[in-house]
């Protein structure tokens, strides 16, 4: 937790710095209600659940995760929130345990929340579902 105090010294290009990366989350999430449907359109829906999931994870999850090995850029969350592949070999972890984590407060007690997510269920089973194909055999 932040002191106020300390928050208050710190300054205005401090703050906004430290805000960057919800911003660049905040604008994943508005962005990936749509990509994830023009996906869908572009290949007449004959995507896979996966296929699906991993996309919509690589336009809005990727802000703050390593949601592939090969994503275009770093997280810029400083440290980044947990990688897709260690959450998928959490031995608790199912894909029903992922899509309710994704679509209820995202809050672990070692995370901040999640910011205004706003899938539908079909978008975070996706999203589930390219979670747990990453789990190893």
């Amino acid at each position: 937790m932040s002191n106020p105090m300390t928050e208050a010294a710190r300054s205005p290009a401090d703050r906004g710095q430290r805000a960057l990366p919800l911003v660049a989350a905040l604008a994943a999430i508005a962005a990936g209600g749509a990509l994830w449907s023009a996906a869908r359109a572009a290949h007449g829906g004959a995507v896979s659940s996966i296929e699906r999931g991993r996309e919509l994870a690589l336009s809005i999850c990727a802000s703050c995760h390593v949601v592939a090995k090969d994503q275009p850029s770093a997280p810029a969350l400083d440290p980044p929130a947990p990688a897709f592949a260690e959450i998928a070999s959490r031995p608790a972890t199912t894909a029903t345990s992922v899509q309710t984590f994704i679509q209820t407060t995202h809050r672990d007690g070692r995370s901040a929340p999640l910011p205004g997510l706003q899938l539908s269920d079909e978008q975070a089973l996706d999203v589930a579902n390219y979670i747990m194909s990453l789990r190893r055999s």
